[in-house]
């Protein structure tokens, strides 16, 4: 499993596996049964690409996206012309 990411998206891909037939009982919808997958997502301004993480634990991918730090404004001094 991969997960990158650049300033305008995050991408996931991997391989899916096929499941024995004891641990599918109690799966409702399944997207893909088996095979190599890839999800890209176009991320919002605020978040702070540098920040992301991603953990993965008994088959669930969760990835924490946090948001900027506000840019505090700044006053600009503006100079008499000559």
């Amino acid at each position: 499993l991969d997960v990158i990411a650049d300033e305008r998206q995050i991408r996931i891909k991997g391989i899916r596996r096929i499941l024995p037939e004891s641990s599918i009982a109690c799966v409702h919808q399944v997207e893909i049964e088996a095979g190599p997958f890839e999800r890209t997502i176009t991320l919002p301004e605020i978040v702070d690409v540098k920040r992301i993480s991603s953990m993965y634990t008994d088959g669930l991918l969760v990835i924490t996206l946090p948001k900027r730090k506000k840019r505090s404004k700044v006053q600009i001094r503006i100079s008499p012309g000559e």
